[in-house]
């Protein structure tokens, strides 16, 4: 609907596609040296993705790269990821990033022009505004910078997210993405917190449910800590249930 934003809310940790998230004030531009143009720029931040998405996997098809931006004329905004394979969880799209970030000049670097998604809000939990629609700004009470195709522009609004349904490309996973250890203690103090905060009783409680109304093949989890009340189901074998 115009004027409102939609966002692809990612919750829990399985495969997703890698993906950088570049946000450059002209102004922060203007300042680095040597000086670059904002084409300049883009690019040197695509040939980055390409070349890192290469190096951990040599079959990765180069067209497969999806680029949609929302500039104006104080912002370079660019979300770039691959339709062409996934990674094995959010910590290491979190190394893959870091990975870009360390093949650009050292003025693209600096903290706040690269978002690494596993340091946004909760660990497991972020958003991607989809394709097509506005940035909400809160303090002007308007929505600024439709997020538009770069390419391919043939693409499909599936192409531009992280985790679309029925996406069957390859999870690929490699040695260059180390996940730091403090990211490991991480994930596993949130997963332990998460456990404890839920009780035995509550998940006895849903299980009961799923028994009653026939609904059956598929493994019940825990709730993450940012959506308590929401049971995830996970298919483990085949099933005729509709959900």
């Amino acid at each position: 609907r115009e004027g409102h934003s939609l966002h692809e809310i990612i919750d829990g940790d399985e495969p997703l596609r890698p993906i950088i998230d570049f946000d450059l004030l002209v102004e922060a531009l203007n300042a680095i040296t040597p000086k670059l143009s904002s084409g300049q720029a883009k690019n040197l931040l695509c040939r980055a993705f390409r070349d890192t998405c290469l190096e951990i996997f040599p079959e990765w098809d180069k067209e497969t790269m999806s680029i949609a931006e929302s500039s104006d004329e104080k912002k370079i905004s660019l979300h770039v990821l691959t339709f062409g394979m996934r990674l094995p969880n959010i910590a290491k799209v979190s190394a893959f990033t870091e990975l870009v970030r360390k093949k650009l000049p050292a003025g693209l670097q600096k903290k706040g022009i690269i978002d690494n998604i596993a340091n946004i809000g909760s660990f497991k939990s972020f958003s991607l505004r989809i394709l097509g629609t506005p940035k909400y700004d809160k303090k002007t009470d308007k929505h600024v910078r439709i997020k538009k195709v770069i390419r391919p522009k043939d693409g499909s609004i599936f192409d531009f997210m992280i985790r679309p349904p029925n996406d069957d490309s390859r999870v690929i996973d490699s040695p260059l993405l180390v996940v730091p250890e403090s990211e490991v203690n991480r994930c596993s103090k949130e997963n332990n917190d998460t456990s404890s905060e839920t009780t035995q009783a509550d998940f006895d409680f849903v299980e009961s449910l799923l028994g009653e109304n026939g609904i059956e093949g598929y493994t019940l989890s825990f709730p993450s800590d940012n959506i308590p009340d929401l049971f995830p189901l996970t298919r483990n074998s085949p099933s005729h249930c509709p959900i």
